[in-house]
């Protein structure tokens, strides 16, 4: 049933004030006119007595026996003209301590509409209901930016006068439902309200909620998308506009002049990850990569970065001063506490990270991101392992990083880059295990999970594009030296230049 509040916010009733009393202590039964004050006494249970402009002519003693004869009839609100400012402290008390509203009409309002009014509201007509819908819509728009979704719904349950909540929802809810909150495509949680508007309100309530988290999240990625961008160059462009890179660097707040150790996180099958939808599959792993740069920033030291490559994630910790040598394993604990919080929110999914070393400059941020890239690749299920402080890995990322050594292994593997993508990943990783078996068919079909025909069938396809002679022994170490290369700087296909 309709209390005092609800009536407050039917539509023509604008302007009707409550003066003394509570506003949702009784429940109303109908809107009466009386003509008489001394027929206040007379009214159902539940009723609003409206006074006639003659009637609500009272002095203050007879507006306090008026008020006590609506009591005694157990009346839920007395309705009159002439309020002004307010009514006599004694009629205040005597409706506070009695639970009966006393309500003001404006002058411009007539008896008579007042209690169309007022019926309506008791009814629950679907003109208030739509009313307060409108009113909500207003109010909305009005919110401040950084409102939150609690606020939102607390905002709504007051215009409304019902019960609004949030109840939480699956992962398989659909993002793009009505009364659904969600963000960049994640379903967040449901809107429910308890109404016979529920849905459109539930919708109206959403669809605010989703906007301002849409926003916020902006807010909130545009300097990391920028710091992003900026990363992806350092990493993977050359050395032609090396002082223009460093310069936006400093500019977005990215230092290359310090110390150095980049982690990668890579999603395990991260195509086979039940996305059927790319853009899904996309904002998942948009997620993955703000999770785990915020988790970071909050464990660690130092200033923390990122980039998304693929279905890795790139996260460097830049410091003035030398971390020394223990900074690599002080690293792989972090990102695995990093992972932990991934495999916590994502558990269908699989990650595996890499660290690397501590390096100085420009030189040494990449250098210490082919590092992670390196470990990354050995590391099992689950697991965070580091780069080796020294040996063979260490020796070929270095030589690998100059551009007269990136020329000559493109140009040694360039007939099996042409191949493109899954294929020329698929050839380097079968020729380097083939080499790196001493030429043994089995052994390598062992290493690949293959069997010793199909690793024989693409050895002699590999051999023929190479045009080169396996059984040489300077063309076969030419060949371990850039396929080990390649593989060590974390990616089968061609080094990006």
């Amino acid at each position: 049933m309709a209390t005092v509040a609800d009536l407050l916010l039917a539509p023509g009733l604008e302007g009707v004030r409550l003066v003394a009393g509570p506003a949702r202590a009784a429940r109303l039964a109908a809107a009466i006119v009386v003509e008489e004050p001394a027929r206040v006494g007379e009214s159902p249970p539940g009723a609003v007595c409206v006074l006639t402009r003659a009637a609500s002519a009272l002095e203050g003693y007879q507006l306090d026996m008026c008020l006590r004869a609506a009591v005694a009839a157990d009346a839920a609100a007395l309705a009159l003209y002439g309020v002004g400012a307010g009514p006599p402290r004694s009629a205040q008390v005597i409706a506070r301590k009695s639970g009966i509203a006393l309500l003001a009409i404006p002058d411009r309002l007539d008896p008579g509409s007042f209690c169309i009014g007022a019926q309506r509201a008791i009814d629950g007509d679907a003109g208030l209901w739509l009313a307060r819908l409108d009113r909500l819509r207003e109010r909305l728009q009005a919110l401040a930016a950084e409102a939150s979704v609690e606020e939102i719904v607390a905002l709504a349950g007051d215009v409304l006068q019902c019960p609004v909540m949030l109840e939480p929802v699956g992962e398989n809810a659909d993002p793009l439902a009505p009364q659904v909150v969600s963000l960049v495509g994640r379903p967040l949680q449901r809107v429910v309200v308890d109404a016979a508007c529920g849905e459109l309100a539930a919708a109206l309530c959403a669809e605010a909620a989703t906007r301002r988290a849409d926003a916020a999240r902006r807010d909130e990625e545009a300097p990391i998308r920028s710091r992003a961008g900026i990363l992806a160059e350092l990493l993977l462009g050359s050395g032609d506009n090396t002082a223009s890179l460093v310069e936006r660097a400093r500019e977005v707040g990215v230092s290359v002049d310090g110390w150095h150790v980049a982690s990668q996180i890579e999603i395990a099958g991260s195509d086979a990850n039940g996305h059927d939808n790319p853009v899904a599959a996309h904002a998942q792993r948009e997620e993955v990569f703000h999770l785990a740069l915020r988790t970071a920033r909050a464990l660690g030291a130092g200033s923390w970065n990122g980039v998304q490559l693929r279905s890795a994630v790139v996260l460097v910790c830049s410091q003035q001063a030398d971390p020394g040598l223990r900074a690599t394993a002080a690293t792989v604990r972090l990102i695995e506490r990093v992972v932990e919080r991934l495999r916590e929110r994502w558990p269908e999914l699989g990650f595996v990270a890499g660290v690397g070393g501590p390096h100085e400059g420009l030189e040494g941020f990449r250098a210490t991101a082919a590092e992670a890239a390196a470990a990354a690749s050995i590391a099992g299920a689950g697991e965070v392992v580091g780069f080796d402080a020294v040996g063979l890995r260490r020796m070929l990322v270095a030589w690998s990083g100059s551009d007269p050594a990136r020329k000559a292994i493109d140009d040694l593997l360039a007939p099996l880059d042409r191949l493109g993508g899954a294929k020329t990943d698929a050839a380097v990783r079968t020729l380097a295990a083939y080499l790196a078996e001493q030429g043994s068919l089995v052994r390598a079909g062992r290493r690949l999970h293959l069997h010793r025909n199909a690793v024989a069938y693409r050895i002699r396809r590999i051999a023929s594009l190479l045009e080169a002679d396996l059984n040489d022994a300077d063309d076969r170490f030419a060949l371990e030296l850039a396929c080990r290369a390649r593989l060590v700087r974390g990616s089968g296909s061609r080094t990006p230049r």
